[in-house]
């Protein structure tokens, strides 16, 4: 496979979460490293994030091998465990709304004619609430350099 040229630009990570790629676009350029998010317009709060194409982080070849060892020192031990922490909040702000339509369900119950359809569609109205895919980011990175 051919070298490429030293002012090429190559992807370094191709990532699901528009935060997680301007957290580490962040990261590097904080260490000098220039870099450009490709898919930065669209944003993560729908699945279809990762049908756009995701977010690619591109920087210049000749930076490959420093931008690998900055990402190696930036992840701290459990980065790999998975966070339920979104999926804790969803929840919460699912019970909230369901909450908050219960008083005007049971008001309408008793003082008119309710069908359980439009008592269960009221329910799950939240469900199509957006959340943002989590899912494990592609990193692309130099092989560590020997001491």
């Amino acid at each position: 496979m051919p070298e490429k040229a030293p002012d090429a630009q190559i992807a370094i990570a191709h990532l699901v979460s528009r935060v997680e790629a301007t957290v580490v676009s962040s990261l590097l350029r904080a260490n000098g490293v220039p870099n450009v998010i490709i898919g930065d317009a669209h944003a993560s709060v729908e699945v279809n994030s990762w049908v756009l194409g995701g977010h690619r982080i591109m920087i210049s070849a000749r930076d490959h091998d420093e931008t690998s060892e900055i990402l190696r020192h930036a992840w701290l031990e459990g980065m790999d465990e998975p966070s339920y922490a979104q999926g804790k909040a969803v929840l919460r702000v699912f019970l909230i709304l369901t909450a908050l339509k219960l008083p005007f369900l049971a008001i309408v119950a008793i003082f008119g004619p309710l069908s359980f359809g439009w008592f269960i569609a009221l329910l799950v109205q939240g469900l199509p609430i957006p959340v943002n895919p989590q899912g494990r980011g592609d990193y692309y990175l130099a092989a560590p350099s020997v001491s």
